[in-house]
């Protein structure tokens, strides 16, 4: 993970926390401040529970979550065929010789050699 990914992360965490803070004062204004309460021990966690998360627990959660998508995210090389790199090494021959002239004439040119060659 880049440390840019890592802040943006952290960023999303914190204001992630902030929400549900101020969710718990409104929700709290009606209740007689039950719910500011539940919510403070919910951040706290006195009892440990293995259900809340608080700050660094909810960044290293981003972070795995992360890690694991970019590893799918890699896609497998496609092979080249022969023809594509013979085909590049005359494209090259024909850059090298000519090198004013237009791309697409040079290709032209390096397909007519490509399909020589392959004979």
């Amino acid at each position: 993970m880049t440390p840019q990914e890592r802040r943006m992360l952290e960023a999303l965490v914190d204001s992630q926390m902030r929400v549900e803070m101020l969710v718990a004062q409104i929700a709290s204004r009606p209740t007689g401040g039950l719910s500011s309460a539940l919510m403070r021990i919910k951040h706290e966690d006195p009892l440990n529970s293995p259900l809340i998360f608080d700050r660094e627990e909810r960044i290293a959660l981003g972070e795995k979550i992360i890690d694991e998508s970019q590893g799918s995210v890699k896609k497998a090389k496609r092979k080249v065929s022969g023809y594509q790199r013979e085909f590049g090494r005359q494209l090259k021959k024909l850059k090298k010789k000519h090198p004013r002239t237009k791309i697409s004439r040079l290709m032209k040119r390096a397909h007519t050699a490509t399909k020589k060659a392959r004979r």
